[in-house]
């Protein structure tokens, strides 16, 4: 892996090659970046499946739960509840803001 830093703020890691997210970095080897770098931006990794995504975040710390599980699956809905089902923009979104 290669790591740059980035301005003005946040870290970019890149894989060399081809490698699974959690063969290529600990979980809590990424928590200390975290704490260091408002952001990290992962390049290059084989993507994770859902259940390996929530397992590897586990290692950094708690999920929060929903009524569809820990990762929403950002799919266009014939009929959708609301605009994030949609082909139309969404608009500033942060998750925290709904959960009980």
């Amino acid at each position: 892996m290669t790591m740059t830093f980035l301005n003005p703020f946040g870290v970019l890691i890149q894989a060399k090659e081809k490698l699974p997210l959690e063969a290529a970095l600990e979980a809590a080897s990424l928590k200390r970046l975290l704490k260091q770098h408002p952001i990290v931006l992962m390049r290059g990794f084989v993507p994770p499946t859902k259940d390996e995504l929530v397992a590897y975040a586990k290692g950094i710390g708690p999920l929060l739960d929903w009524d569809f599980g820990n990762v929403m699956e950002m799919r266009v809905h014939e009929q959708p509840k609301n605009y994030l089902f949609t082909h139309g923009e969404v608009p500033l979104h942060w998750d925290g803001a709904f959960h009980q």
